[in-house]
């Protein structure tokens, strides 16, 4: 019996997801580790807190970083995607159920809830925080420390 170019590629993906999540690195062992650690990266997957990641966080993605549940990452420059995602510099896009920028945020963030500790660019979501922000934000509540008023709903920006 053939199966399907689809079946195949998924069941392959269903045994590197299951070998990433039940050997990932001990949180005994100092926190989010992820398995290979290198100076930078083309792509990161991220699959569940506590570290279980391809690629150490401190580990630059220059490209595109995944987090199929949770991710963190110090520097993403480039595409950021997945359900909730932790970076703690960004230029790029961020996509996502829930993003944050711990750092600076230099781009877009399109979810239901963004924040920036400090960001240039635009937030386009349901909830968006930023500490300081230039650029606009786009959602039901957006608030921002510097912007024309701290909490506005629909929009805010920095004059």
């Amino acid at each position: 019996m053939r199966r399907s170019a689809f079946a195949r590629w998924s069941t392959g993906l269903a045994v590197v997801l299951s070998a990433l999540l039940f050997s990932g690195p001990s949180m005994a062992a100092g926190g989010p580790k992820g398995f290979i650690k290198t100076t930078m990266t083309p792509f990161q997957i991220a699959v569940a807190p506590g570290g279980v990641q391809l690629f150490h966080k401190e580990t630059k993605v220059y490209g595109w970083r995944v987090s199929l549940l949770y991710g963190t990452q110090k520097k993403v420059y480039g595409l950021d995607t997945g359900l909730f995602s932790d970076a703690y510099a960004l230029k790029g896009l961020q996509a996502g159920l829930g993003n944050q920028v711990l750092g600076k945020m230099q781009g877009v963030q399109v979810g239901l809830a963004n924040g920036a500790d400090h960001g240039a660019g635009l937030q386009l979501g349901v909830l968006n925080r930023a500490k300081s922000m230039k650029g606009l934000q786009l959602g039901v509540l957006n608030f921002n420390d510097e912007g024309f008023l701290p909490v506005f709903p629909l929009f805010n920006f920095t004059p």
